[in-house]
């Protein structure tokens, strides 16, 4: 068989191998690859809305901080004031803050004070019966356990799951967190339509919210109990795909691990519709392309390729038979066969001159190589006398530390020393021990200017 028939044979099979990959590969892999990417996107999506809503709630418990590790707060709870009350918890401060609620207990876990705002009304209540049926034992005006005894920052439902709120739980100290803790303080935020449209608006996706009663409405047995399986059932949103949306379901638990509410994300398959009309005009467009350039590669490698080929073979030969290493094969052209001629006459030429070539290359390494090792030697020379030097500097740096150090610690220690005895002295001695004060301050000052000169 000839090298021309061979060519066009290959050439028809592989062109028919490739159309048949580039369907396969269309169908297989290409169109669930979008499918995979737009899941991956909207489960991004899904990440940055609960990590929207987690900052939403940690900044909510950096907020609490603020008031629950507060003097006036730690002394309200013990002996609650109206004045504290009008200077703090107003409406304006729940206004400003987003705050549904605010609630302080003293260290048996009673209400002392509770406040709760009405944010479409925009008034104060005294009372929120749902949200304090979360938050109370039963029956009672005491905290649950679980707020009193540890820090939370949860999300919690009503009963009836008709509202979703973020609650945050502090124990009350001193400014100085010094002294033990006097109580507790809780602070509410309603989970609302308005923070849902923030964030929908911010992270660019529909976002809805849904009772956990209302996830059976939506969602089939199995779907639901994937949302319940894994060890963490927040770590992993469900995904569910329509023909024309996708949606993604994320759990939301409270403090106890139980479920309260299900973050739902949609988005439209846009990616995929796209991706698949563009694959199957892409297919058509290649079919006919490709039978066009089947009879046009035909042609070329016929006359441009398999001509030069044959050429190039009969001059190799010439050169094999006559082992004359002087003559030179057709290397005209640019292109891969005049390449291809082009090493072959260099490689004649190599040929001849390889004898001369070699000895002359091993000279040149030999010589080259014992350079390189004494280059080699003084430069690890240089490098060891480097290293000892940042040794010796940091063994200095080290002791100029320490005897700095030293000189402040002893002036530091004798005020600290003083202090304590003039604190506790009459006024003859205090007197003499103010005298000493004065001296180690000096003493501080005059090492401090010491230390800036140098």
């Amino acid at each position: 068989m000839s090298l021309r028939l061979k060519t066009t044979l290959i050439l028809l099979t592989s062109v028919a191998a490739l159309l048949l990959i580039l369907l396969g590969t269309a169908y297989f892999i290409l169109l669930p690859s979008y499918v995979r990417l737009e899941r991956d996107y909207l489960r991004q999506d899904t990440n940055r809305v609960i990590a929207r809503l987690n900052n939403e709630l940690f900044s909510l418990e950096r907020f609490i901080l603020d008031w629950s590790s507060w003097d006036d707060t730690y002394a309200f709870v013990a002996q609650p004031t109206a004045e504290y009350i009008a200077s703090n918890l107003v409406s304006s401060t729940f206004v400003n803050s987003r705050l549904t609620a605010v609630l302080l207990a003293n260290e048996e876990g009673q209400v002392v004070y509770r406040g709760f705002y009405d944010h479409g009304r925009e008034q104060m209540l005294s009372s929120m019966p749902d949200l304090e049926g979360m938050l109370y034992e039963l029956g009672t005006d005491h905290l649950r356990p679980a707020f009193t005894e540890t820090s939370q920052a949860t999300f919690l439902t009503t009963s009836a799951q008709d509202a979703l709120f973020m609650v945050v739980s502090q124990p009350v100290l001193d400014s100085e967190e010094t002294q033990p803790a006097r109580g507790t303080m809780i602070m509410v935020r309603l989970l609302n339509d308005a923070l849902l449209a923030e964030i929908a608006a911010e992270m660019q996706v529909d976002v809805a919210l849904l009772a956990w009663d209302e996830v059976g409405q939506v969602l089939d047995p199995a779907e639901r109990a994937f949302l319940l399986a894994d060890d963490d059932p927040t770590a992993v949103p469900l995904i569910t795909t329509t023909r024309t949306y996708n949606h993604s379901y994320q759990l939301l638990t409270d403090f106890e691990g139980q479920p309260t509410a299900v973050v739902k994300l949609t988005a439209d398959r846009t990616i995929f519709s796209n991706g698949q009309r563009t694959l199957y005009t892409f297919v058509v467009v290649t079919i006919g392309m490709g039978l066009v350039v089947i009879g046009l590669m035909i042609y070329i490698i016929s006359t441009q390729v398999i001509s030069r080929v044959v050429a190039l073979e009969q001059a190799v030969l010439h050169v094999r038979q006559e082992a004359d290493l002087t003559y030179r094969v057709p290397d005209h052209g640019r292109d891969e066969i005049a390449a291809l001629g082009q090493e072959i006459n260099r490689l004649l030429v190599a040929l001849h001159y390889a004898l001369q070539n070699q000895l002359t290359t091993e000279a040149d390494l030999r010589a080259e190589r014992q350079q390189l090792e004494e280059r080699v030697q003084i430069r690890t020379q240089e490098l060891a006398q480097a290293n000892e030097i940042l040794r010796q500097l940091d063994v200095s740096k080290s002791q100029f530390i320490n005897d700095i150090s030293h000189e402040f610690r002893t002036p530091v220690t004798n005020l600290r020393l003083y202090l304590d005895l003039w604190q506790r002295g009459n006024e003859t001695q205090r007197a003499r021990y103010l005298a000493v004060i004065e001296l180690q301050i000096s003493r501080l000052i005059k090492l401090s200017e010491s230390v800036l000169r140098l």
